[in-house]
């Protein structure tokens, strides 16, 4: 009777092996089957983003441009106007995000108990996001200056050096490790925004020298005919270069200004998006990318709403004691093309 119990025994211990390998490696095949599929997906879902964001900078330029240049400066916009709606677009977009999200997850939230865990039961990690969102109304504000004084291709061309000082920052707050060819890359992108900056400063001096020939020139007869002026139309057209000139210096250092605003609150933003757990709160979840959005859709907000009244109410003054018209009303000068490029900033802010 042991003989045969033992060998019962040996033999279901061998088949139970048996079995769990032929589990192991089917798992193994399937994990092995699914790793490309997923690899394909991350891979196709990144083009498609990167398609995005290259469709989304485009059409800023261009439409962005085209409302600054195109109307008069009575029916003009104000830009504060603009990137506060942006900023309540991107704020419900980010709530309806939010909530699916949370729905979503295993613990069956909602956008209201999702807001009082990151929000009202941990406000001081909520206010951190207030850098960013200070620094992104300024990268905006700057690059409607740009979009004022400079060329929309020259504008874009520029403001990709923002690559290469979110690539300085993120070493510096990050410690990332950039490899020979990266950096290579990225110092070449940057002689190829210098070369294309100083063309087009080189052309602009070249066509101000230009305007003044001696057809232009009236000699004096006064002074033993030594004496020049220059005629009215020579005038008027050498202040234009002078005022060309000097619109280029604004708008190359409004993008200077906004590719720096946008590496430090990317890189920011990014820290606090990949800071390590305290293993006092590691029962807490943190927070998403869309609450983070909300976050700081709602710190713009409150900054630009502050900034708006306060402008108004210094221009108000200046009107009073000028006797001069009220200050322009709220969506004064939206046209179509503006509320578009509304919309796109809001979908680049989530990009």
């Amino acid at each position: 009777f042991y003989p045969q119990t033992v060998g019962k025994k040996r033999s279901t211990t061998m088949k139970t092996k048996t079995s769990i390998h032929a589990t192991n490696d089917e798992a193994n095949l399937k994990r092995d089957q699914s790793t490309p599929s997923s690899s394909s997906d991350m891979q196709s879902f990144k083009l498609l983003l990167l398609i995005l964001m290259v469709v989304q900078n485009s059409s800023f330029a261009l439409v962005g441009r085209y409302t600054r240049s195109s109307v008069a400066a009575e029916d003009l916009y104000i830009v504060s106007h603009v990137i506060l709606s942006q900023e309540c677009v991107k704020f419900v977009v980010s709530c309806v995000l939010e909530h699916r999200l949370s729905k979503s997850s295993s613990q069956g939230q909602n956008l209201w108990t999702s807001l009082q865990q990151h929000v009202f039961q941990n406000p001081l990690d909520a206010l951190k996001i207030s850098i960013p969102a200070f620094l992104y109304l300024v990268q905006t504000s700057l690059l409607f200056v740009a979009l004022s004084k400079i060329p929309a291709p020259l504008y874009q061309v520029a403001f990709q050096g923002k690559l290469l000082t979110t690539a300085i920052v993120s070493v510096l707050m990050l410690q990332r490790k950039y490899t020979l060819k990266q950096w290579t890359c990225l110092v070449t992108l940057g002689f190829g925004v210098a070369i294309v900056v100083l063309g087009e400063q080189h052309i602009g001096s070249s066509s101000t020298d230009s305007m003044e020939t001696p057809s232009d020139v009236d000699h004096n007869s006064k002074g033993g005919g030594m004496g020049m002026e220059l005629s009215p139309s020579s005038a008027e057209v050498i202040r234009d270069g002078q005022q060309m000139a000097q619109n280029m210096l604004i708008g190359l250092l409004s993008v200077t200004g906004a590719c720096f605003c946008s590496a430090f609150a990317g890189v920011y933003t990014e820290k606090l998006l990949k800071k390590p757990l305290i293993p006092g709160e590691s029962s807490k979840p943190p927070a998403s990318l869309w609450m983070r959005n909300i976050q700081m859709a709602f710190l713009s907000i409150c900054i630009a709403t502050i900034q708006i009244l306060s402008s108004e109410a210094n221009q108000r003054k200046l009107d009073a004691s000028e006797k001069k018209s009220p200050p322009k009303s709220f969506f004064h000068g939206f046209t179509a093309w503006v509320y578009g490029l509304v919309l796109i900033q809001a979908v680049g802010g989530l990009l």
